[in-house]
């Protein structure tokens, strides 16, 4: 059990970090040609 919450979790997270990491990316490719 405690090993497939922590798998769960650890998936969550990492979704959670490369949306992070899609949003700020995209923030950057927006904000380039404008400058």
């Amino acid at each position: 059990m405690t090993g497939v919450t922590l798998a769960l979790h650890a998936r969550r997270l990492h979704s959670k970090l490369m949306i992070s990491h899609f949003f700020s990316c995209s923030k950057v490719f927006n904000l380039g040609p404008n400058h």
